[in-house]
């Protein structure tokens, strides 16, 4: 069986980019001939374990797919590596990759449309996972953003902390600091039109500061959330 199972587009309503989903079995991944030599990589003598060497190669196709798809001309299409071992983009082009169990995501749009771009995919936490973990994510504030039409607690809080985590993403590369879910507040949820606010409980630079507003979309399945922030 082969490593990549299928690759297909991801489609947010009024967002001007590209979105690629890559489904992959890392227990075929063999980083012999499935391309890690091909990419930039933060692994030391490839010593990381196959299954994160799997989401690594993974989401780097899914990144090159986005870009072709996006017009990208094959010789800017290799995404590298910053110091921060974030993601490298070619320039005019802003992105953002995301994996879990078999898929990875990557998200591409230019730098004119957006000027900070953050995505997150995950699967539903359990009902247990989600009692343990409730205080480490969200404020006593947001506590009645759990109860929402056609949703289970705990889909609503991996919907919360995939919206934290891509905010983190989109900010992280701008600000070099971090932050936490406790210093982000999930204002509203609505699950008709699949899009949520989130606003700063702390400042990060002049630009990000405390109180800033930002407004995400998201994407819900039987397994999974998708979470996505682009700032104009």
């Amino acid at each position: 069986m082969s490593f990549i199972q299928y690759q297909q587009p991801v489609l947010f309503i009024d967002f001007h980019g590209v979105m690629i989903e890559v489904g992959f079995n890392a227990e075929n991944f063999d980083p012999a001939v499935d391309q890690l030599s091909g990419f930039d990589h933060p692994f030391t003598q490839h010593k990381a374990s196959n299954k994160r060497q799997a989401e690594f190669v993974a989401g780097r196709i899914a990144a090159q797919t986005a870009l072709a798809t996006y017009g990208v001309p094959p010789q800017y299409q290799l995404v590298g590596i910053n110091s921060h071992n974030a993601p490298c983009w070619p320039k005019g082009i802003i992105g953002s990759i995301s994996h879990h169990r078999n898929a990875a995501y990557a998200v591409v749009a230019a730098t004119r449309q957006y000027s900070e771009i953050g995505l997150d995919a995950e699967h539903y936490m359990s009902a247990e996972v989600a009692a343990s973990t409730q205080d480490l994510i969200i404020n006593p504030e947001e506590k009645a953003l759990l109860v929402q039409p056609f949703l289970l607690p705990e889909q609503v809080l991996t919907l919360i902390f995939s919206a934290k985590e891509s905010l983190y993403k989109a900010l992280h590369p701008k600000v070099e600091q971090y932050f936490d879910f406790l210093d982000a507040r999930i204002l509203n949820i609505n699950v008709d039109q699949q899009t949520f606010s989130i606003q700063l409980k702390k400042s990060l630079n002049p630009r990000f500061f405390k109180h800033r507003k930002f407004t995400g979309k998201f994407l819900l399945s039987s397994h999974e959330v998708i979470t996505l922030i682009a700032v104009r």
